[in-house]
């Protein structure tokens, strides 16, 4: 096993751990430190061995997370990140869709309606292009479930 590998291991295990605590309904300020961690640790191992599309959808992870702590600038921060990702490396359309789904999340916890609103629509709009039916209705699932 080289570090290569370390690193996959390493960000899988940190992306499934931040998973389990952001799906928590209730989670404890100290839950959601550790989740806040083990997304960060998640972006810091695939980083070093991810292609666009795996580090976009952890900025998107880490969106999620600082979302659902409350947290809308560095929500959006991550957000943002994501798209610019997407858009200088051509991401897929499921991962253009749910990186649009974070950029509403975050408005959303800033109070910005509109644009919250238009991020949403644009996320909606990504779908078109997602040809997994399966991914395209989970997404859409997650789209729909906003505000």
């Amino acid at each position: 096993m080289d570090l290569i590998d370390i690193h996959r291991i390493l960000a899988n295990n940190c992306c499934e751990a931040a998973w389990v605590l952001l799906e928590m309904k209730n989670r404890t300020r100290s839950e959601t430190i550790e989740m806040l961690h083990e997304a960060h640790a998640a972006c810091y191992h695939i980083e070093r061995v991810g292609e666009p599309t795996h580090i976009a959808r952890c900025e998107w992870l880490l969106s999620r997370a600082y979302a659902a702590a409350g947290m809308g600038v560095p929500s959006l921060l991550h957000a943002e990140r994501a798209l610019e990702i997407g858009q200088s490396s051509g991401v897929d359309g499921a991962t253009r869709a749910m990186c649009l789904e974070a950029c509403a999340r975050a408005h959303i916890v800033l109070g910005q309606p509109v644009d919250a609103s238009y991020c949403k629509q644009e996320a909606l709009l990504a779908l078109q292009v997602i040809a997994d039916e399966k991914e395209r209705e989970r997404i859409k699932k997650e789209i729909h479930a906003l505000p």
